[in-house]
């Protein structure tokens, strides 16, 4: 496809947020549009995202209590592990002891968006997943239907999602984008049994993705077992798993406490003193 030149007018860069970056005005975000412009004009009708969202966001920073202790502690996912096909956690939390931690937990048929980095890629959560506490700094886009919730998918995963997702990206070293970016990002509305029929496809896909995953696990504990070796790497009396990440945050805050005192504590030398070691 052969490249095109595209200028922006004054009244379209005052109607956005008035970015001046020439990526925000790109010749994908102009192909993206006259797509969706296009579908309009043949009688189709497209909607914000916002109106498919049970209410965009991601959640506030909260201070993460680590255990390592699997059987004490709750599987912690990084954003960028969601994409791994045979993902096993390797962090975990004590999630009873952190505050607010309920708006933190993947929920089925929810899609989640890389927020920094590369932005926008596009993850369905599975009923595996619920209960898996994942990074604050994700895009969480609530979804109540798994069909209208794998067709979202799909469309963010096209090129025309995808370009409309990374238009909004800013930041200089580490793109980011925002909820507010993704809300307003405009979504066809096609006949439902066309919507059913594509997220049935992209459901289904990512149930044999989980049932692949058990079957890997399975095939894992049946080979140790024939072993009669432990499921995990046995760990020294040393080593052995203790509440010392929640006891150390404990002494941390105390000491960081003390020293602070110490700190107010010490009078500051008077410039006669000063003047006299000189």
């Amino acid at each position: 496809m052969a490249r095109l030149s595209v200028s922006a007018s004054v009244g379209e860069i005052l109607r956005g947020e008035r970015r001046l970056d020439a990526t925000y005005y790109a010749s994908a975000v102009y192909r993206a549009r006259t797509v969706l412009d296009a579908f309009e004009n043949r009688g189709g009708t497209t909607t914000e995202l916002s109106t498919l969202s049970g209410g965009t966001y991601n959640p506030p920073p909260i201070k993460r209590i680590y255990t390592d202790d699997p059987n004490k502690g709750t599987p912690y996912m990084l954003p960028q592990e969601m994409f791994d096909f045979y993902w096993e956690p390797k962090k975990f939390v004590l999630a009873d002891k952190m505050y607010d931690i309920n708006s933190w937990f993947l929920k089925e048929n929810w899609i989640v968006l890389t927020q920094s980095g590369t932005v926008g890629k596009p993850y369905l959560a599975t009923e595996a997943d619920a209960g898996i506490v994942l990074s604050q700094n994700a895009i969480r886009i609530p979804v109540d239907d798994s069909h209208a919730a794998g067709f979202l998918y799909t469309y963010l995963a096209t090129w025309i999602g995808q370009t409309l997702l990374k238009r909004d990206e800013f930041g200089i070293t580490v793109k980011h984008i925002r909820p507010h970016h993704v809300d307003a990002i405009r979504v066809p509305k096609i006949d439902v049994e066309s919507r059913n029929s594509i997220g049935a496809k992209v459901v289904e896909a990512f149930r044999l993705r989980q049932e692949a995953i058990a079957l890997i696990r399975a095939a894992k504990a049946q080979l140790l077992h024939a072993l009669g070796a432990p499921d995990s790497v046995p760990l020294e009396d040393d080593e052995a798993p203790t509440e010392a990440s929640e006891s150390s945050l404990r002494r941390a805050a105390r000491s960081r406490k003390t020293s602070s005192k110490k700190r107010k504590g010490r009078k500051a030398p008077s410039r006669k003193s000063t003047q006299k070691r000189r």
